[in-house]
């Protein structure tokens, strides 16, 4: 379709220049009114067509690249959040501890990599045929 524009735009600007040719080479007496109406009737409907074409053609240009911008935020927006809530869950299982009361008189804070070894523990004591990997 842009090519059938151009196509027109030269079309147009060739008819606007056929009576100027005419009449330098063949002496072809045009009067102002006669060049106008020609012009007018030929030059001007092509180069409105090639003006609209290429007014289309811009449109259909725009909403791809809207179309790919919003593709685009969409996933820098889900990348955003991703990660946003990828390093809450770090921090917050980082800085993890429970209180443990194995004795009355003692409480002491674990992290969850004491939570894990002792969990595997207490579990290969009940059941020892189990095996677990923890790092």
């Amino acid at each position: 379709m842009k090519k059938l524009a151009w196509t027109l735009a030269f079309t147009a600007v060739f008819l606007f220049i056929i009576p100027i040719i005419a009449y330098l080479f063949w002496h072809y007496e045009y009067t102002p009114n006669e060049y106008a109406t020609f012009v007018g009737g030929t030059a001007g409907p092509i180069a409105a067509l090639a003006g609209f074409l290429f007014v289309y053609i811009n449109f259909q240009q725009q909403q791809e690249q809207i179309k790919k911008h919003d593709e685009q935020f969409e996933r820098q927006s889900f990348e955003y959040t991703f990660f946003n809530l990828l390093n809450y869950y770090r921090d917050l299982s980082d800085n993890f501890q429970i209180k443990y009361a194995n004795y009355p008189y003692s409480q002491k804070m674990l992290s969850i990599e004491e939570i894990k070894i002792m969990l595997h523990d207490k579990l290969r004591c009940l059941f020892p045929w189990i095996v677990l990997k923890y790092h």
